[in-house]
């Protein structure tokens, strides 16, 4: 199983370091072998829930992506910068 973890960036939050934010298995491989995945990430990969007013907000920042096979077995880093945040209620 592949997993894909996102940090945050420093935006004054308390949450976890790392938020696993996605997933997919990868069957039938032989040892030594390797294939190509995709992880989607749609807008709550990036998302955090603003308690006060009571809605989901993405902050402008740099996001770290982190994948590997479980979160202590990170091999992959990435970024995904984020110039404008958003907001919007509902699911």
């Amino acid at each position: 199983m592949i997993q894909l973890y996102v940090s945050y960036p420093p935006l004054g939050l308390t949450t976890p370091q790392l938020q696993l934010r996605g997933f997919t298995k990868s069957r039938g491989l032989a040892p030594g072998e390797s294939r190509d995945v995709s992880i989607p990430l749609d807008k709550y990969a990036f998302a955090f829930w603003d308690e006060r007013a009571y809605h989901w907000r993405v902050a402008p920042g740099k996001y770290k992506v982190f994948a590997g096979t479980s979160s202590d077995d990170l091999v992959l880093e990435g970024e995904v910068a984020i110039e404008k945040g958003f907001s919007w209620g509902g699911l």
